[in-house]
């Protein structure tokens, strides 16, 4: 099996896990809805078409996904882009997974610098902690792709207590 093959197909099994494992989560306690793997981030701003798709990877972590908000914000060269939620009414970010989230905005922000990520801790007991492996974020207008790892809990019981974290922009990871 070619090496790209076979990265592909544990990448298919690792998200067909963490999805399962959060579906048995959400069965569990009804109450509790999954965030779909692409979700659109809808706009405040009329007329924004300059498109974004933002990734996010959870860890594998035990407590890893949460049923908190979780809120981001990009900032790059010639501006920021609004503050966002990416799972609203506290929809859960599943442990072990990636999640899409296509946003718009006026115009292009320039070359990307930094993720402001954060969450409001309104997850109960395990549900509360997230931990981030990484974020990358697509400029689709210019098919570049920048990565911002993270590899941190977000908690306030966990790791070093933030719960709010300003990730750069890896040196060498633009695409």
């Amino acid at each position: 099996m070619p090496f790209q093959s076979h990265i592909a197909l544990q990448t298919a099994v690792a998200d067909s896990i963490a999805l399962g494992q959060a579906a048995k989560l959400a069965k569990a306690n009804s109450n509790m809805a999954i965030v779909p793997k692409v979700s659109t981030i809808p706009s405040d701003v009329p007329g924004a078409d300059y498109i974004y798709v933002v990734s996010v990877r959870t860890g594998t972590q035990p407590d890893a996904g949460t049923a908190s908000v979780v809120g981001m914000m990009i900032t790059g060269s010639e501006g920021r882009t609004a503050m966002v939620t990416l799972n609203p009414a506290g929809l859960i970010l599943a442990r072990g997974g990636d999640t899409y989230h296509i946003m718009t905005t006026p115009a292009s922000i320039g070359e990307l610098q930094s993720v402001q990520v954060w969450h409001d801790s309104s997850g109960k007991g395990a549900m509360e902690s997230l931990f981030i492996d990484n974020v990358k974020v697509w400029d689709v207008q210019t098919s570049q792709g920048f990565s911002f790892p993270c590899y941190s809990w977000l908690s306030s019981r966990k790791g070093d207590g933030r719960t709010i974290r300003t990730l750069q922009a890896a040196d060498g990871e633009k695409r």
